[in-house]
């Protein structure tokens, strides 16, 4: 494993937003990006946009609708 895949987050395809009783409401689709640890990153937008949706996501503390997040080149979903 390379050092950058090592040090950095990494999202394919993801798509976040919340499933509901009989239907998902997905806030942000195809979203691809690459972190790296030595990044100061900003996420930026009005109120309800999705930015602790997007933050919750890439941490693990609620599920992608679909697509893949990595932390340090591991899938944490698997």
């Amino acid at each position: 494993m390379s050092s950058s895949v090592k040090n950095s987050t990494k999202t394919k395809n993801l798509h976040n937003g919340y499933q509901k009783k009989k239907s998902v409401l997905t806030i942000q689709k195809n979203i691809n990006c690459q972190l790296f640890k030595v990044e100061f990153v900003g996420i930026l937008g009005k109120n309800g946009i999705g930015k602790s949706t997007l933050l919750r996501t890439l941490t693990g503390v609620q599920d992608a609708i679909s697509g893949e997040v990595f932390i340090q080149g591991k899938n944490i979903q698997s």
